[in-house]
């Protein structure tokens, strides 16, 4: 496999290629392997101390991106009053007429205003359906929760929002990739937190690690729960290690690769 670069606009681009023939152009020949088949040169001096590392997905045993409503401008608010108010004014009108008042865009493939209305009615209305999310780096925000995929909220990853809206819980958030910033998506939360809320670029999505994976309202931190941090990591720090050190080291850990990370 060989790479090169051709830097310029389109026209420029097009006129060289025009004029080059392939057997003169300067390749560099690569040799791509797993994990991660790089298709450019990529400096691999310090590869194997990399990958000694470990990867956030061992350590932790559920996880999954934060919810998707697909249509934020209905779904969240900025209090738990505001939602309920409008999801009582949405099911109470016609589709035509909801998709006009909340100035919604056409329906697509997941998210149908027919869909939404059905959920609600479903799921009635319910004071504790409106719940905390995290929206964006430090802005809790309000959204309508029935547990249902493709309803009033696209993907509100039932299970994982279930542990996470008592807000007896935390959570790391991070990111898969970054594209286009330099990584400094790295918080905390003790909410569930929505898919864009480290950064407005989509392939930025955040990713959420719970700390418990069963949580009962009102318990508090001294209490048995049942940690969400796999065994074989936390027998590797030192001493009596609770799950909250093994969080805190985590965090502390993705936190210290930039220093302009967010707390």
């Amino acid at each position: 496999m060989r790479h090169t670069d051709l830097w310029g606009d389109r026209d420029s681009k097009y006129q060289s290629l025009l004029k080059e023939r392939v057997a003169r152009i300067a390749w560099v020949e690569l040799s791509p392997s797993s994990p991660s088949h790089f298709f450019i040169p990529v400096d691999s001096a310090n590869q194997s101390e990399y990958e000694a590392g470990l990867k956030v997905t061992d350590i932790f045993n559920t996880y999954h991106s934060g919810i998707i409503t697909k249509r934020d401008s209905l779904t969240i608010h900025w209090t738990k009053a505001d939602v309920l108010t409008t999801v009582s004014d949405f099911i109470a009108l016609k589709p035509e007429a909801a998709r006009q008042k909340y100035q919604l865009p056409d329906d697509v493939r997941d998210w149908k205003v027919e869909w939404a209305q059905d959920d609600l009615r479903r799921a009635g209305i319910a004071k504790d359906r409106a719940i905390p999310s995290l929206y964006r780096p430090f802005d809790v925000r309000f959204t309508y929760f029935t547990g249902r995929t493709r309803g009033f909220v696209g993907w509100p990853v039932a299970d994982m929002t279930e542990l996470m809206r008592s807000g007896d819980n935390v959570a790391l958030v991070t990111t898969r990739m970054t594209k286009g910033e330099d990584f400094a998506h790295v918080m905390a939360s003790q909410w569930m937190a929505e898919v864009s809320c480290l950064s407005s670029k989509t392939s930025n999505n955040g990713f959420v690690f719970p700390l418990y994976t069963s949580v009962s309202p009102g318990l508090g931190r001294g209490n048995s729960r049942e940690s969400n941090v796999r065994s074989q990591f936390v027998a590797q720090l030192p001493g009596e290690c609770e799950p909250e050190t093994a969080f805190n080291y985590v965090f502390g850990v993705l936190h210290s690769v930039r220093g302009t990370a967010n707390s």
